[in-house]
């Protein structure tokens, strides 16, 4: 999905040509040694899956048992072993993780209850892509995060950033167009995380996509067929669409206050 200078949002399968193109299956896996934050956590793969490689930090995950309905999930943190695909594959439980040092991807969440939710405010998620721009984000996926009806905006892009100055400078341009960045209504991933005891804390934790409740959606804000290979496809096509540059972040930055 994708905003024009008109503020129209546009889906990215806008080309049929290229709507039809397969996703490669095979991606190489490399035998890295994990860390806790800045490199892929790679040795924990126990097959190759393209869709899972999307998301490498898998630290200090967050997870819980399936809830009953209308229920919340009651998740609690593992930060003995990091958060390896079997697990996500089996589904027996849901996950999230959390961001490292750095980052390809940027996620807004969006509650049900929010001002910002296309149900209150058919126009805010346009304008909050409009107030992204000078950071070069322009495209994203939109899905449900889960049940309730909330809604994740992933913004992915190809050339690695340091976690906390996109946080940083995208909490900058949100706040300065009047969006309100609280529990709720709007929720910024990787976050301005701050300090605890003079050390920095953890980044937030956020929901992994696709899991029991969570759907792609389509420009009416509709759910559609949602295969991870899809979303590869659909993260593959906003990451060339969304220029991010380390320049652009530091002169937000520096002109944030």
């Amino acid at each position: 999905m994708q905003l024009l200078s008109n503020q129209t949002l546009e889906s990215p399968r806008i080309n049929d040509s290229e709507s039809t193109k397969r996703i490669p299956s095979e991606f190489v896996s490399k035998n890295r040694k994990p860390t806790r934050e800045g490199i892929s956590f790679r040795s924990i793969k126990e097959t190759s899956n393209e869709f899972l490689s999307l998301f490498p930090h898998r630290y200090d995950y967050i997870h819980a048992p399936h809830p009953e309905p209308g229920q919340k999930p009651e998740w609690k943190t593992e930060s003995q072993h990091p958060l390896s695909d079997r697990l996500i594959q089996e589904g027996e439980s849901l996950y999230g993780i959390r961001f490292g040092k750095t980052t390809r991807c940027l996620l807004a969440d969006i509650d049900i209850h929010s001002l910002y939710h296309p149900q209150h405010d058919p126009l805010a998620i346009s304008r909050l892509v409009a107030a992204l721009e000078p950071l070069g984000l322009v495209s994203f996926i939109p899905i449900t995060s889960s049940y309730s009806g909330g809604i994740h905006l992933y913004f992915p892009f190809d050339s690695e950033q340091t976690s906390y100055e996109l946080a940083q400078a995208v909490q900058t341009l949100l706040e300065k167009a009047g969006f309100k960045i609280a529990p709720g209504q709007l929720e910024i991933f990787p976050n301005d995380r701050g300090f605890v005891d003079g050390k920095p804390a953890l980044y937030n934790a956020h929901r992994l996509p696709l899991q029991a409740g969570s759907y792609i959606l389509d420009q009416d804000w509709q759910p559609i067929y949602s295969s991870e290979q899809e979303f590869v496809r659909q993260w593959q096509f906003c990451q060339r669409r969304n220029p991010v540059t380390r320049k652009a972040i530091k002169q937000i930055i520096k002109h944030r206050d």
